[in-house]
Formats: C-alpha cells, sequence, structure tokens
C-alpha cells in the first residue's frame, strides 16, 4: 500500500515542478480512500480517459468517431489483488467483447447475468460498427458521432448504455488540457 507521504514522488512520476502541487491540489488525498486509490485517479484521468478524449477531437476533424466508456465496476478480473480497488480498468472490457477471452493469465472470468446482456449489446454496436461504420442499431440508445462541442460518450453500463455528457467533468480533462497547454484557469 502506498502511504501518504509517497503521494507527492507518484504524481511527480505524472508531471513536473510547479505542477506537481497543481496536481496534488486538484487531487487532493482527502477526496480518496486511500492515497493509491488518489494515484489510481490521476493515473487514469491523465493517461487515459483525457489522452482518448483528445485522440477523439483530433480524429473527428477526419472522420466519424464514436465516443464510448465501458463503466461496469463488477467486471471481473484475474489481476493480482492490490491496494485498492481496480473499479473499471483498462482491458476489462475485452471479456464482453470476446466470447471466453482468457487475458493474460489464460483464466475465463465467467459474466453473470447481467454482464451477459451487457456484453451481448457491446458485441451488437460493435458489429455494427464493423458491418456498416456506424454502432447504431434499431433496438439499443443511440450512440453519437462524437462532437468536440457537445462531447458526449455512451457509457456501457449495467442494464443498458446510456449518453452521457458528464465524462470530461468526471475526469478533469479541462485541468489536464490546460496543463499540456502550460495555461492555468
Amino acid at each position: 500500500p502506498l502511504a501518504a507521504a509517497g503521494y507527492p514522488a507518484m504524481v511527480r512520476n505524472f508531471s513536473t515542478g510547479a505542477n506537481v502541487e497543481r496536481v496534488m491540489s486538484q487531487y487532493p488525498l482527502s477526496a480518496y480512500d486511500s492515497p493509491a486509490q488518489a494515484v489510481a485517479a490521476v493515473y487514469t484521468d491523465r493517461y487515459m480517459a483525457c489522452a482518448q478524449r483528445q485522440a477523439n477531437r483530433i480524429l473527428a476533424k477526419y472522420v466519424p468517431v464514436f465516443g464510448a466508456e465501458f463503466t461496469d465496476e463488477t467486471a471481473p478480473t484475474s489481476a493480482p489483488k492490490v491496494s485498492f480497488p481496480y473499479g473499471v480498468s483498462h482491458t476489462f472490457e475485452l471479456q464482453y467483447l470476446f466470447k471466453n477471452f482468457h487475458g493474460a493469465t489464460g483464466v475465463i472470468n465467467p459474466l453473470d447475468k447481467n454482464q451477459t446482456t451487457l456484453s451481448n449489446t457491446m458485441v451488437g454496436y460493435w458489429t455494427n460498427f464493423a458491418k456498416t461504420g456506424d454502432p447504431n442499431g434499431s433496438s439499443v440508445p443511440r450512440c453519437s458521432r462524437y462532437d468536440g462541442k457537445k462531447d458526449t460518450y455512451l457509457s456501457f453500463r449495467l442494464r443498458a448504455p446510456v449518453p452521457n455528457s458528464d465524462f470530461a467533468k468526471r475526469h478533469q480533462c479541462d485541468f489536464w488540457d490546460d496543463i499540456a497547454n502550460g495555461t492555468t484557469r
């Protein structure tokens, strides 16, 4: 487990100079159940969520882009135990898209009934996209083309996917954009 005293050193892995203090202020330890969860939030927002948002913004100028986010925190995992909950971790969605996916550990993690329903829905979107270049079908919530001004994503969650427009806010992407651009608000 990461101790609170180790948090600044971990943040230095993601930022330098004055930005270290900015990141620690934006992600204060008091907002998280543990220092490890704070680091996980910084990493997720900086390198996964906001980086993908930036890619979507760039690519949408040239090709159709559809933004989606996998949000099932109950996804089974074979990942080793760590000092914080994995939450929705990178690659956990693959077992929903590929039946009997073995992952790096070679273990199949069976999906429960609700996860199987979500899996079938996700496979439908991916299949439609592969066939037509548009993920939408007739009996599922619409996944809109990505528009940087609307910044809407489709959240793949249990029961049914839902469009959401709070992705950038939840992941503090404007803050990370400012860091990348060397600006402050």
